[in-house]
């Protein structure tokens, strides 16, 4: 196969590529058969699901207005005509599997007189009333479930706030806050888990009319995680990918280093050398030592065919000085009695 001929530079663009891929694909070859790599798995051993929350009714006193006696939540109530606040407690903890549960509970309705600050409830004075004292339980279980019904007389805690309001002469919003404080501990194989409640309504006392507001459900959902570590299995779409293109990299690397060869591009001066000596090299003499001019006259010839000319008429050899390097060998002599003819390459 013909041999292309390309400037050096080229050669050198092409190269230059093709080894950086073939180095790059072998390292990524390499790395994909021999280095080991591995990875973080989480799973989750254990979910649970822990919620509290506070239901209600309202129950009126008998009234001109309304017909039934137990009025829905989420309404606005005339304080004249309520009752008594009927409350619904529940708290259950359920989990994936069974565990040691325990945990203890309270049920509180709070007396407050506070000022409002920048969105923020600010307590000025508080009195607790237990309707539950602190009550435990446990159970080895994947659930557990506490229900409680609540009766709260609004005109009782109504009297109270009145009584704290001209007694201090502190006479500020007040508000009954029904509240279920839950504790709750689950013991499991995989770790311990524990999770606090607190619901609560809020009763304004101090109006003409109302609507209950607060937090009445609270509902969480967690899991305890294990993380192992697993050794990741070869990716063979990667090493084929990276084995092509080292391939492709090395085939390529081989042809230009075969069949591209670098054209050199020569000056006028070599040119015409090369002419001579193709043309006329056996017809020289080379001396190994430098030539020396001794005579008398000296010409210089306009082209190397007039030497030629001049040795054919002389009957004289054209002699010129060996040099390693071709380009050094650019002046040739004919020597006849006492005169020299000499032709230089420019």
């Amino acid at each position: 196969m013909k041999k292309i001929k390309v400037k050096k530079n080229i050669k050198l663009g092409l190269l230059i590529p093709l080894i950086i891929l073939s180095l790059l694909s072998f390292y990524q070859f390499a790395v994909q058969i021999f280095m080991e790599s591995y990875t973080e798995i989480t799973q989750s051993v254990y979910t649970y699901q822990s919620t509290s929350s506070i239901d209600y009714n309202m129950s009126v006193k008998s009234n001109p207005l309304f017909d039934n006696e137990i009025l829905e939540k989420n309404q606005i109530y005339i304080t004249q005509y309520v009752n008594a606040l009927l409350a619904v407690l529940d708290y259950t903890y359920v989990g994936s599997e069974v565990s040691n549960i325990s945990g203890n509970y309270k049920i509180i309705a709070q007396v407050e007189g506070y000022i409002s600050k920048e969105n923020s409830v600010i307590p000025i004075w508080q009195k607790d009333f237990i309707l539950l004292p602190d009550s435990s339980f446990e159970d080895k279980s994947d659930t557990i479930t506490i229900h409680k019904d609540v009766a709260l007389s609004i005109y009782d805690y109504q009297l109270y706030a009145k009584r704290i309001i001209e007694e201090t002469k502190i006479n500020t919003p007040v508000r009954l806050k029904l509240i279920m404080d839950v504790q709750v501990t689950s013991d499991t194989k995989h770790g311990k888990v524990e999770e606090k409640h607190q619901p609560y309504i809020s009763i304004p006392l101090n109006t003409s009319y109302f609507e209950i507001t607060g937090n009445p459900l609270e509902d969480i959902n967690n899991t305890i995680d294990k993380t192992s570590t697993m050794k990741k299995p070869i990716n063979k779409r990667l090493i084929i990918i990276w084995s092509i293109l080292l391939g492709l990299g090395l085939v390529g690397l081989l042809f230009i280093i075969i069949f591209v060869k670098v054209h050199v591009e020569h000056d006028r001066q070599y040119e015409t050398l090369k002419k001579i000596f193709q043309k006329h090299g056996d017809s020289l003499v080379a001396v190994k030592t430098e030539i020396g001019i001794h005579n008398e006259y000296t010409y210089f010839v306009q082209s190397f065919e007039d030497l030629i000319s001049l040795s054919d008429t002389l009957n004289q050899p054209i002699l010129y000085t060996y040099h390693s390097e071709f380009c050094m060998m650019t002046k040739f002599y004919i020597f006849h009695d006492d005169r020299a003819f000499i032709y230089y390459v420019e």
